[in-house]
């Protein structure tokens, strides 16, 4: 993924070239829609039926798209979703075929009517990250003692749910044809197991600054759940995803002020702070235009620090219901733990963890153990 990401589209035209052997045998286990392109938004090119053999010429950079053709029928071919073909059941490795820069969503098809054209030009994971930057944030960080192979979870409920990364470090994963992760995994498995002290049930950005939230957990006195967080977790990165129920209680002022504080403090321990967007459903009326605003402040407060972001919102558009449930507040999960054998096309919580390990895998590979070092 990270040193193949500046590629970009030219390389559409030439992935004919991947060695074919790596996909030899693949057969579809059920009818696959093809799109021209990485997302829901692309115009649809037909469907690959089952029982169709299909070679797999290149990957997004999530990895949760392939694009794939037929292996007998050139003229039948596009991109598909991941979790729809059957490439775990023949332990296909998505680290054989090269990884593209291509846009998630095709802006001229986009439904930007009561949408910012932001939220689908803001790619699902950046395409690169200023690693200078970053490797500043990071050096203060062991400077201060920082464990560069902790993370710390910083969120509402989806967030401290027990299916968000910590079924990796019991064994409940599978990480299915994303080998590529597998050393981040490694690296990082033991951390997830942590309950964080910043993350609750009924969490917004502004409860992780205040002290009552942080009774009972061990913390010093006045101190808010996300310093106490940080001082018995000093993680080299932490994953924040707020907005589900800040819809219901803040303004989109108290938002953007306690959003850019959570990055500040982030920053002045050394933490590297990745901020996420939020998903939910269209049918949500009522609140649709403050899941909006907020969402374009979280990409704003990104871009402002020069922090990595998950455009989630973006990514979960390609699930069934947008990857939330009826309650428009958690994440779909499915009862099972981490999978990534087709349930990342089915469930937001697992998608969320692929698209959050792959984030990891940039900045562990990148700026934690960079290989140009």
């Amino acid at each position: 993924m990270r040193f193949l990401a500046a590629i970009g589209l030219l390389l559409i035209l030439t992935v004919g070239v991947v060695d074919a052997q790596a996909t030899d045998g693949l057969i579809t286990s059920q009818n696959t829609t093809l799109f021209t392109g990485p997302g829901p938004s692309y115009e649809e090119v037909g469907q690959l039926s089952i029982a169709q053999p299909f070679t797999v010429q290149a990957r997004s950079q999530v990895g949760n798209w392939v694009r794939i053709i037929h292996t007998d029928d050139s003229s039948i071919a596009g991109w598909a979703q991941t979790g729809h073909l059957p490439l775990a059941v023949n332990e296909f490795e998505l680290s054989s075929v090269p990884a593209i820069n291509t846009p998630d969503a095709d802006m001229e098809r986009a439904n930007l009517q009561f949408t910012p054209a932001i939220l689908f030009e803001t790619p699902v994971l950046p395409a690169n990250i200023n690693t200078e930057r970053l490797r500043e944030i990071y050096e203060t960080g062991q400077e201060l003692g920082n464990d560069p192979f902790a993370v710390a979870k910083v969120g509402d409920c989806n967030t401290a749910s027990g299916y968000f990364l910590q079924p990796i470090s019991v064994g409940q994963f599978d990480i299915g044809p994303y080998d590529y992760l597998s050393d981040t995994v490694d690296a990082y498995g033991e951390s997830f197991q942590r309950r964080s002290i910043a993350s609750r049930d009924g969490f917004n950005v502004s409860s992780i600054f205040d002290p009552l939230w942080a009774m009972g957990a061990d913390c010093n006195p006045n101190e808010p759940p996300l310093l106490c967080e940080y001082r018995h977790n000093p993680a080299t990165v932490a994953f924040l995803m707020f907005g589900q129920n800040d819809i219901l209680v803040l303004t989109r002022d108290q938002y953007r002020e306690f959003l850019t504080e959570a990055v500040e403090r982030s920053i002045e321990r050394g933490v590297i702070p990745v901020l996420s967007t939020f998903t939910n459903r269209p049918e949500n009326t009522e609140k649709w235009g403050q899941i909006m605003a907020m969402n374009t402040i979280t990409i704003e407060v990104a871009d402002e620090y020069d922090v990595p972001l998950i455009n989630f919102w973006l990514a979960a558009h390609s699930l069934p219901s947008y990857g939330i449930g009826n309650d428009y507040a958690h994440l779909t999960q499915g009862g099972v733990g981490v999978t990534f054998t087709g349930r990342e096309a089915e469930y937001g919580i697992t998608l969320y963890n692929l698209v959050v390990l792959n984030m990891l895998d940039t900045i562990y590979h990148d700026i934690i153990e960079p290989e140009d070092v």
